[in-house]
């Protein structure tokens, strides 16, 4: 009974779905195609970024630009949708601009200098304008300045401060820039592992700016390795007389500076200081001068005064 009530349904569902499939599944792929190619002819939006190059005019001898040129610029695109979706940057190239001289203050970017495919228009460049800034070229010398790094050899000390050659150095760009320049800086000195005695290197000097120029782009700096020596003085220390002679010295006393080892320096007693002048057997022993002596291990001894009188 059921059955029977359902059989026109199911009739007309047949003959919907299934008579004339052929025809069906046809008519079914001719509307996609006019659907997507209605859709696909429509016009579409879409943005790119294309290399920007300058290229400026021959060097001029006392100009020269200083405004940020941008890598590459903007644009908005516009046409079919499919050309759009096809679309690559390699497609599009670069815009070339030539600049005609230093007068030169803004340069409009026409749509125009885009390389775009047939049906496709460029409705809009980003930036659209280059402003450019051009500042006179100047000179001035600077002094050089070299930093130290490192350490040398254990017991040794750089003597002092490095001498650099040529001590100044010119250097040449923008006039905004070189006016904020006010010392060449050079690459560091190393020390590390540097022996006792003199050394020379060659240091390139550091550009803050591609646009400034050092000449000399190199300097040499000399420095002098020393053992590391602090200084001990002993004051009033008695001149010894060498020799057994009983006479009298003017004065009888002295001074004694001893540059040591800081480990000797530190170890190092008045009993340890023995300055001495040496007095031969035939000598009168009167009204002379003679030098006075101090030997210590491993220092160095200046003595003042550095002669007494033998009366």
């Amino acid at each position: 009974m059921n059955n029977n009530r359902f059989q026109p349904i199911r009739s007309s569902l047949r003959v919907l779905f299934i008579e004339d499939i052929r025809l069906k599944l046809f008519s079914l792929a001719v509307a996609l195609f006019l659907y997507s190619f209605s859709h696909s002819s429509q016009d579409g939006q879409r943005s790119v970024a294309v290399n920007l190059i300058v290229m400026l005019p021959p060097e001029h001898i006392n100009k020269v630009l200083v405004s940020p040129i941008p890598p590459h610029v903007r644009l908005t695109l516009r046409g079919p949708r499919v050309l759009l979706d096809e679309l690559e940057n390699r497609d599009l190239g670069s815009i070339q601009v030539r600049l005609q001289g230093m007068e030169d203050s803004r340069i409009v970017l026409d749509p125009q200098w885009a390389k775009v495919p047939p049906g496709i228009r460029v409705e809009q460049i980003d930036p659209p304008i280059l402003d450019l800034k051009w500042e006179d070229i100047v000179s001035f010398e600077i002094p050089v300045y070299a930093s130290v790094v490192g350490n040398p050899l254990p017991g040794l000390v750089i003597k002092e401060e490095p001498s650099l050659e040529p001590p100044r150095v010119c250097v040449r760009g923008p006039q905004s820039e070189v006016a904020r320049i006010q010392r060449a800086r050079v690459e560091p000195i190393d020390l590390d592992g540097l022996d006792e005695g003199e050394h020379s290197v060659s240091l390139a000097v550091f550009h803050p700016s591609g646009r400034l120029v050092f000449e000399p782009s190199n300097v040499v700096a000399r420095i002098e390795i020393v053992p590391n020596l602090v200084e001990k003085i002993f004051k009033e220390v008695q001149v010894a007389v060498l020799g057994g002679h009983k006479i009298k010295l003017f004065p009888p006393a002295v001074d004694v500076h001893l540059r040591c080892p800081p480990s000797i320096a530190q170890a190092l007693k008045p009993e340890h200081v023995v300055p001495r002048i040496a007095l031969s057997s035939g000598a009168n022993g009167t009204n002379e001068t003679r030098p006075v002596l101090v030997d210590v291990v491993l220092c160095n001894a200046r003595v003042i005064p550095p002669e007494v009188m033998v009366r």
